[in-house]
């Protein structure tokens, strides 16, 4: 297609110089149809170019379903190597007005 563009572009310079030399106006005309006929062509390339759309949203939904998932928040306890437990009581802390527990060592 932009092959098929090229070349009328190309005639379209031929037949506008030669009748410019010539004074013959029948060929400006044919060079301007050729010009709009070779942007007719570009446009038609562009719009068989484009990706579909329908395929598109398909990778990033996955993505996003992933993300939209919440995990329960898990908890590890790690023995002591003494094998002596320690004391450990919860104390509430508070980030920007929510309560969140967190471990005080005593």
């Amino acid at each position: 297609m932009v092959l098929v563009s090229f070349l009328l572009v190309l005639a379209a310079a031929v037949t506008l110089v030669i009748g410019l030399l010539n004074s013959g106006l029948g060929l400006i005309y044919v060079s301007i149809g050729c010009s709009v006929a070779a942007g007719i062509v570009l446009a038609l390339a562009v719009v068989r170019s484009r990706p579909e759309r329908a395929g598109a949203p398909a990778v990033g939904s996955e993505r996003l379903r992933a993300l939209e998932v919440e995990e329960a928040p898990s908890v590890t306890f790690v023995p002591t190597r003494g094998g002596r437990r320690q004391c450990a009581e919860a104390a509430p802390v508070y980030e920007g007005g929510v309560e969140v527990g967190s471990i005080v060592y005593g």
